[in-house]
């Protein structure tokens, strides 16, 4: 019987970075609140109809994306 590695606890709606990269629509989500200008929210409704998406979807891609490149 070998040593078993333990990961470390994380805190609630963490999730370890491979899972993370993997499987993001397993993670819990969270509300978060911002506005944006009418023009950005009329093109997000059109694009995630055309491609059906639901806006949280797109939204949740596209910062994720956006901070992916930012290496954030």
């Amino acid at each position: 019987m070998g040593l078993q590695v333990l990961e470390p606890p994380t805190r609630r709606g963490e999730v370890p970075d491979e899972q993370e990269k993997s499987a993001p629509e397993a993670e819990d989500r969270v509300l978060i609140s911002g506005r944006v200008r009418v023009s950005v929210r009329r093109r997000m409704k059109i694009y995630a109809a055309q491609h059906d998406k639901s806006l949280q979807d797109l939204l949740d891609e596209a910062l994720d994306e956006f901070l992916r490149n930012r290496h954030a």
